[in-house]
């Protein structure tokens, strides 16, 4: 209903959206939410068989990497696709409280290519957590994206201590940041890097 409802929004005002923007989150919730291994087992049965015929998912409230800083709380994780500045959202999804990113957003992206109605996005805008080798070998094909490196790749260290001042130019829009885009390959797909210096940070 969520999608029918964006969906006719989009049309009704006119709305492009050349590009969208993935994130999520976790919430954290007080109670106990006990489970016996019973019932956690009946539960994997249930959600095997709605999958099987593409239905909704029962969610788990569970233990999980707390964005509240509570690991001592059981939560749930909730997704949004956006678009614009006002990060109008178009598609949402709850999941496991113990979902990771990296896993998610290609499935994610993939739901809501299939259920969307209207003109497709050109381009993904992701963190750092969908960029992934398993992720973009399945999602470069079939989309264009924009995503941050994570500094835990080899290459990206290599490339922030080798980046010399003369490469950087200095920004006309953003004060005190300068940037330069360098040729690079990852996972066997030729991409253009962007190194952003701030210099309130080299302080």
């Amino acid at each position: 209903m969520f999608l029918k409802i964006a969906s006719a929004m989009v049309k009704q005002w006119g709305m492009k959206i050349p590009c969208v923007h993935i994130d999520g989150t976790s919430l954290s919730v007080h109670g106990k939410y006990v489970k016996s291994e019973d019932v956690e087992e009946n539960l994997s049965e249930v959600k095997q068989d709605y999958e099987e015929e593409f239905e909704p998912v029962p969610i788990t409230i569970t233990h999980g990497y707390s964005r509240d800083h509570r690991p001592d709380l059981k939560q749930f994780t909730l997704k949004l696709l956006t678009v614009g500045g006002e990060g109008i959202p178009l598609f949402m999804q709850l999941g496991n409280g113990n979902e990771l990113d990296q896993k998610e957003k290609k499935k994610m992206i993939k739901e809501f290519q299939s259920q969307w109605q209207g003109e497709q996005p050109e381009v993904y805008i992701m963190d750092a957590a969908f960029y992934t080798e398993d992720n973009l070998s399945q999602c470069s094909q079939s989309i264009d994206w924009i995503s941050r490196v994570p500094l835990t790749i080899k290459s990206a260290q290599e490339l922030i201590q080798t980046v010399s001042p003369e490469q950087l130019n200095k920004s006309i829009v953003y004060k005190g940041y300068s940037f330069c885009a360098v040729c690079n390959e990852y996972a066997e797909i030729k991409q253009q890097w962007i190194v952003v210096e701030s210099e309130e940070r080299k302080i």
